[in-house]
């Protein structure tokens, strides 16, 4: 209104409007974990009264890409974690910041390197590989080759598998909702048992007692070793678990089987029969003492054998003695020998040597006649006598020589004395 002296006026009226600052905006909405370079990111604040203008600050390497000063922008985001933070405006002034915290993730590393056995059998097991944890892994791709399979820990970082008969890798890769990681190789072998080896090379028979008889197989590919069995009562007396052996042979016949082996299991055997020959028996017979009057003597072997050979030459079962000595024959069977000896020592009977008188018997041993040879000139009585002294005949000797029906004695040692002398024989049938 308006005053002078005289009065005052009607008043004027208008309205007054105080502005202020905008308030604070209110909580961000958006996603607060994205991943990097992520695009179409959408946040935003509820309208804020009095404000003209909003304004938006991003993480480092993040850019709005629509909306600016508006209470909604579009982000594309950077790799940096950060804030998100706006303000309201107005012609009064700014409002405090609104921020929310956006952390930016990315796809994980690759996986280290996968640990396991590289090398295994087919068909194996219970076997175990694993990587270590990647950071921001959420989840873990395991591939494995054709024919294996998983039979727990999928989707970890550790798994067991069934293996099959096919080698390949075994791949893993990790992955989150930002993407999955390159992958993780590692080459499996596939490893199986040894085939069953060839033919057993060795002998077909052998004599009992033998040693260091050799049987062999070539090398098997992929056996690590060789396992042998033989006939009851023989051995391996070396080579045991390689390919080649030397063997101890018992007294039965019976088959020789090898088998090759690995970590992977045991091929099917391999067999060969072993005739094993039994030794022949021999004897030489019991040692004598002989007259050197009597010498030569005839000695006859005994036994099993088919064969015999004795040490002075000899090649029959009865061989002609002409010294005192020590005798060995040897019988042989089926490939197969024995020895034996006999010892013969020489007597100079002296009491018939005194006289120049001379016996000699002979073949000695005997088998049914005995021959008598002597230089005495006068008729002589002669008897046989057993060991234990009953005499078994009598008879008479001139000069010359007489043979002796000894046909009904049995096997065994006699003397024939004669002129008071003993001469030791044997009948042997």
């Amino acid at each position: 209104s308006a005053t002078n002296a005289c009065g005052t006026s009607s008043p004027v009226v208008t309205s007054l409007v105080v502005l202020t600052a905008p308030a604070t905006p209110g909580s961000i909405s958006g996603s607060t974990s994205v991943c990097t370079g992520t695009t179409g990111l959408v946040y935003s604040v509820s309208a804020v009264a009095g404000a003209t203008s909003y304004n938006w600050t991003v993480p480092a390497g993040a850019s709005i890409t629509s909306g600016s000063g508006t209470n909604t922008i579009t982000v594309t985001m950077g790799s940096a974690t950060g804030n998100i933070s706006v303000t309201a405006t107005n012609s009064c002034g700014t409002s405090s910041a609104s921020s929310t915290l956006i952390t930016v993730g990315e796809s994980p590393a690759t996986p280290g390197t996968i640990s396991g056995s590289t090398s295994v059998c087919s068909g194996a097991t219970g076997l175990t590989y694993s990587v270590g944890a990647v950071a921001g892994a959420t989840s873990y791709n395991w591939t494995v080759p054709a024919g294996a399979t998983i039979t727990s820990g999928s989707g970890t970082n550790a798994i067991t598998v069934t293996m099959g008969s096919t080698a390949g890798n075994i791949s893993v890769t990790a992955t989150n909702n930002c993407g999955t990681s390159a992958a993780s190789n590692t080459a499996i072998t596939i490893n199986s048992a040894p085939s069953s080896p060839g033919s057993i090379t060795g002998a077909s028979a052998a004599c009992a007692g033998d040693a260091n008889v050799p049987f062999s197989v070539l090398p098997v590919a992929g056996a690590t070793s060789y396992n042998w069995t033989l006939p009851t009562g023989s051995s391996v007396a070396s080579g045991t678990g390689t390919n080649s052996i030397l063997a101890a042979i018992g007294t039965t016949s019976g088959t020789v089987t090898v088998s090759a082996t690995n970590a992977c299991g045991t091929s099917s055997p391999v067999v060969t029969s072993l005739v094993v020959n039994p030794l022949p028996t021999v004897s030489a017979g019991a040692d004598q003492v002989v007259c050197e009057y009597n010498f030569p003597v005839t000695i006859t072997a005994t036994g099993t054998a088919q064969s015999y050979s004795w040490s002075n030459g000899s090649t029959t079962a009865a061989t002609t003695i002409t010294q005192a000595g020590t005798y060995t024959v040897t019988g042989s069977l089926n490939g197969c020998s024995s020895d034996d000896q006999i010892v013969i020592t020489s007597d100079p009977c002296a009491g018939l040597e005194e006289l120049d008188v001379y016996f000699r018997i002979y073949p000695n041993p005997a088998v049914t006649v005995l021959n008598l040879e002597t230089n005495i000139s006068d008729a002589t009585s002669w008897s046989v006598v057993s060991l234990d002294g009953r005499v078994a005949k009598t008879g008479m000797i001139n000069t010359g020589m007489t043979t002796l029906d000894i046909s009904h004695l049995a096997n065994g040692k006699y003397f024939l004395s004669v002129g008071g002398q003993f001469m030791q024989f044997e009948v042997i049938r």
